[in-house]
């Protein structure tokens, strides 16, 4: 299952991006902060090897960085 999350470097996100990680599903993370994000992102690679964890840095309340 393909998932997104946003707000994803940090709190309920990063929490809930470990969950799916876990269970094996592949993660879209979206995120303000992209040196958190990639944290993220990284330990949830080598939590899950085989999982893809793709990564986006924007500021969703900005309508133009929601559109790109």
């Amino acid at each position: 299952m393909n998932i997104v999350i946003t707000g994803a470097s940090k709190g309920i996100g990063q929490s809930i991006a470990h969950v799916f990680a876990t269970e094996g599903h592949q993660l879209f993370l979206c995120s303000r902060s992209l040196k958190e994000l990639q944290s993220v992102a990284n330990e949830l690679k080598k939590t899950c090897p085989g999982c893809l964890v793709f990564t986006y840095n924007a500021d969703l309340s900005k309508p133009d960085e929601a559109k790109a």
